[in-house]
């Protein structure tokens, strides 16, 4: 296993087992397990795992949406957080629950959908851009059939 997938496991056994608040944190315990990186290439993985952030008792702490359903019947392929989807001319807003929109989007990016030029994530907000001459519905369609609640989401 190379030193990226290691420090990926490394992460994610980290966020895992501790509340994780803030970066520096997550930085410095890795360090203290003999990883030396930066705070932009923590970033980068962060968004690999497809972390995101959620409530607490102390605040707001990390987590990776994948463990919190995978002891429940929901679909793999399911936007978890999502709470709805509006189009615009060829830009799509897909609101979802306060700190899921980076997860909702890299799961999206993941799938390389060729009508999608890409998608800029805020804490609650998924801008999906569309090619210019890409057909909409086409699109919806194939959402639908990588992600059963899309459906749902439609407004």
């Amino acid at each position: 296993m190379g030193t990226k997938n290691l420090r990926l496991k490394e992460i994610r056994d980290i966020i895992s087992n501790r509340k994780i608040s803030k970066q520096e944190e997550l930085l410095n315990i890795l360090e203290r397990r003999g990883y030396n990186i930066t705070q932009a290439t923590l970033s980068r993985d962060l968004s690999q795992l497809n972390v995101a952030r959620k409530s607490s008792d102390s605040g707001s702490i990390y987590f990776i949406p994948e463990e919190s359903f995978a002891h429940t019947s929901a679909p793999m392929e399911f936007l978890y957080g999502a709470r709805s989807l509006r189009f615009s001319g060829n830009l799509g807003v897909l609101k979802t629950l306060p700190g899921y929109a980076n997860s909702v989007g890299a799961l999206i990016d993941a799938k390389d959908f060729p009508e999608l030029l890409g998608t800029v994530a805020g804490n609650d907000t998924v801008l999906l851009i569309l090619a210019e001459n890409s057909i909409r519905e086409q699109f919806i369609a194939a959402l639908s059939d990588h992600f059963s609640n899309v459906s749902s989401l439609i407004q």
